[in-house]
């Protein structure tokens, strides 16, 4: 089954019997589920989530911002929750899930603190060839929510394959420190850069070549520091001449945007590359 969700209804019956037996396999060696980290195109695809709840609520958030068409079945919502069914957000089935109603959904999302329920939806997911993912309970998931960080197009996730939410948390918490907004811009920035190199240079090494050079430079930390001048010099340099913010589009009031406005005269901080060490002595 791909990342659309493609193939006939037969195919995908099997795949979920397969997935059942292997699931049963890893349980009877007391083995963590093993699983293939793959980001999926939602946008505008139909979702289904079950449940009104708390954790309803961050499944439907997660889902929107990635541009998901959502329909959340509950006799009850949060306040928020309601608040996007009244703005149409989201579509709202105001009842208990019935047997079928996934039909016809990309994927399924259970949140709800019917235990007995929740495994009767793995199960007719499963019938269907379905990928559900019921909160809290990895084994009757085929699919797991990681723990991500975003920035901009830069997207990192962690997952214990559901053996520890709580280290998974903490990993992400980790790396949010690591991957400050400078992240967001450089991703851009080499985005563009890349797309404009295509144009010029039909040497698809020597266009590997370059933009590796980029990303292994101080670029990043150049952009932290709001050393532009820097940056123009760094793109020069790896890319060639022609290549500077104004000519990717990339201007100073994006990095504003990011990081708040530039530091004046004393307040800036020391150029890229120097000074550093010492700081650190």
């Amino acid at each position: 089954m791909d990342a659309r969700f493609a193939g006939a209804s037969h195919s995908a019956q099997l795949a979920g019997q397969g997935s059942s037996l292997a699931k049963s396999w890893y349980s009877r060696m007391g083995l963590a589920m093993a699983l293939l980290p793959i980001f999926v195109e939602v946008g505008d695809r139909p979702v289904l989530v079950v449940g009104g709840g708390a954790v309803a609520l961050r499944k439907v958030e997660g889902l929107r911002k990635a541009g998901a068409s959502v329909t959340v079945i509950s006799p009850r919502l949060t306040a928020r929750l309601k608040k996007l069914a009244d703005q149409g957000a989201l579509r709202h089935i105001e009842r208990r899930y019935r047997p079928g109603d996934m039909g016809g959904f990309s994927l399924i999302y259970a949140a709800t603190d019917d235990a007995a329920l929740e495994r009767k939806l793995f199960a007719e997911a499963q019938r269907l060839g379905l990928m559900i993912n019921v909160a809290g309970q990895p084994e009757l998931c085929s699919f797991i929510v990681p723990a991500s960080i975003r920035r901009g197009d830069l997207l990192v996730a962690i997952s214990t394959a559901g053996a520890s939410p709580a280290l998974a948390r903490r990993l992400r918490q980790q790396l949010e420190l690591a991957l400050g907004p400078e992240y967001e811009a450089l991703v851009d920035l080499m985005g563009r850069a890349r797309r404009r190199l295509r144009e010029s240079l039909c040497d698809g090494r020597s266009r590997m070549r370059r933009l590796n050079a980029l990303a292994d430079s101080e670029i990043g930390e150049c952009l932290r520091r709001h050393d532009l001048e820097r940056v123009d010099r760094l793109l020069a340099e790896h890319l060639g001449e022609g290549f500077d913010l104004a000519a990717l589009g990339f201007s100073a009031e994006r990095l504003d945007a990011l990081f708040g406005p530039r530091l004046q005269g004393a307040d800036r901080p020391a150029e890229c590359g120097v000074g550093a060490a010492d700081d650190r002595a």
